[in-house]
């Protein structure tokens, strides 16, 4: 059955309002890739020419982070060796639809070893929950094999 151009107005409506802000953000989105790329030695030009505000985040560590560093492709893009070493803007990464960010590295420390007085409680607290599952593993199979046994 056909719709009217009144019944199927609204939904003709939506969807090129989609396309247009579909557009809108493709061709914003390239604009910051090339700004991104063309100033590699900062973000404040990308920023200024597109309105956007900069943010900062927490420290974070290659394998895990908070925030927007809780995404894998931003903690990746953070350790490449043109961002860390050279102090470059990473690429623009598309993180999700319709965000797309950039980022570069204010601060950087090398991973060290931490002094044992620093990590004893934890590998303390470690050893007795990997020793307690160990025991508790020996006394679940035992029950087990008794069970299995019509015991």
């Amino acid at each position: 059955m056909r719709k009217s151009y009144n019944e199927a107005r609204p939904a003709l409506e939506k969807e090129l309002r989609q396309r247009h802000a579909e557009e809108q953000f493709y061709d914003l989105a390239e604009r910051f890739r090339n700004l991104v790329y063309e100033q590699p030695d900062s973000l404040q030009p990308a920023a200024q020419a597109l309105g956007l505000a900069l943010e900062t985040s927490d420290w974070f560590t290659h394998a895990a982070g908070s925030g927007i560093a809780a995404e894998s492709r931003v903690r990746e893009a953070a350790f490449d060796p043109e961002v860390v070493a050279h102090g470059r803007n990473s690429p623009a990464i598309e993180i999700s639809v319709g965000t797309v960010l950039a980022l570069r590295v204010l601060e950087h420390q090398a991973a060290a070893s931490r002094p044992l007085a620093e990590v004893r409680s934890s590998i303390e607290q470690e050893l007795r929950l990997r020793h307690a599952r160990a025991e508790a593993r020996k006394v679940g199979e035992t029950l087990l094999a008794r069970v299995q046994a019509g015991e």
